[in-house]
């Protein structure tokens, strides 16, 4: 191996240990935060296909409360040696986590015919939970000689 991929496999390596500490804060972060304005739980629904998609609809529950203002997130950037702090709505927060958890264990759902499904952050069991689905065409074939 070259030092340049040397230097990479380091700084990917890196940058993977620090997502998963940067999740675990900010994965704590959103239970509290939600149990402290009374969330039971929400839900993210996202579809896509065609190579595009995305969030399609949010339920909170209670219905109604209020998840705009801003919570201070850690992140992982692979220009940083050390994780950065991150002002953002706690609403917009939860949607962009549920996307990267879809993400990591679905790349490229939206591709082709596409998927979907739900995120729901349950708050008290503390789990959220990534529910997917695959949209494809099935084809069956015969062949008959006689």
């Amino acid at each position: 191996m070259t030092d340049i991929m040397h230097e990479f496999e380091r700084r990917r390596l890196h940058l993977e240990a620090m997502d998963k500490e940067s999740f675990s804060h900010n994965r704590e972060l959103f239970f509290v935060a939600l149990q402290a304005r009374g969330v039971t739980s929400v839900e993210i629904r996202y579809e896509g296909s065609g190579d595009s998609g995305g969030i399609e609809d949010r339920t909170v529950l209670p219905d109604g409360t209020d998840l705009s203002d801003e919570i201070m997130l850690l992140v992982a950037d692979w220009h940083q040696e050390k994780l950065v702090t991150k002002a953002m709505p706690l609403i917009e927060a939860l949607d962009e986590t549920a996307m990267q958890l879809v993400e990591r264990e679905h790349g490229g759902w939206e591709n082709n015919e596409g998927g979907g499904g739900t995120v729901t952050f349950d708050v008290e069991p503390r789990e959220i939970l990534v529910e997917h689905h695959d949209y494809y065409i099935q084809r069956d074939e015969y062949s008959h000689s006689y």
